[in-house]
């Protein structure tokens, strides 16, 4: 896991880096930093169902749309997090 996470970082942290500071990006929370420790006896996926049979819950955003990512990329740029284009 320590090779797939260094290759992972090498190949993403100078972009983005590169991208922030061509768009006067200062600072952002948002990272494509991989750490090691979150790859390892981790889950990588939720499903989510049995929340909803047990208790009634309904999600607000049951499943990833363009216009939801586009909003939230939207909001992030008026937050100047992320670049715009």
């Amino acid at each position: 896991m320590k090779e797939v996470t260094d290759e992972t970082n090498d190949m993403h942290l100078q972009p983005w880096a590169d991208i922030l500071k061509a768009h006067q990006i200062k600072a952002s929370p948002l990272t494509p930093y991989l750490d090691q420790e979150l790859l390892c006896n981790n889950a990588l996926s939720l499903d989510g169902s049995k929340i909803c049979v047990s208790t009634g819950f309904k999600y607000n955003h049951p499943s990833v749309t363009t216009e939801s990512l586009r909003a939230i990329v939207t909001d992030f740029q008026e937050m100047g997090i992320w670049p715009r284009d």
